[in-house]
């Protein structure tokens, strides 16, 4: 199988298996998910955060993030991840492009 008809097989059946892990999280989490609302796997959380896969990895395992695992596919609530990357309301996210280091005053960079 060549890596078109295997990407043209999985865009085939991905409806079957969003549906089988929306059904999955609705036993899990005794809801009714919102499908347009959740982020799947790694690489949408990378896009999401603005950060690279291995960040996102990284971030995951350190268990910064809440996620829920149906079979091997990770599924992040967008506000569960927004709400674990901040340190307090209105205060910088942990992880982000602003500096947590305090900048010496008078040097310039």
């Amino acid at each position: 199988m060549s890596n078109t008809q295997a990407t043209e097989l999985f865009e085939a059946i991905r409806p079957l298996i969003e549906q089988s892990i929306h059904q999955g999280l609705q036993k899990i989490l005794g809801e009714k998910p919102n499908n347009h609302n959740l982020i799947y796997g790694l690489r949408e959380l990378a896009s999401f955060l603005g950060c690279t896969r291995s960040t996102a990895i990284r971030i995951t395992k350190a268990g910064k993030i809440p996620y829920y695992q149906v079979g091997s596919t990770r599924i992040y609530k967008p506000d569960e991840v927004l709400a674990a990357m901040r340190v307090e309301i209105g205060e910088t996210p942990k992880y982000g492009y602003k500096s947590s280091t305090p900048k010496k005053e008078g040097v310039e960079k």
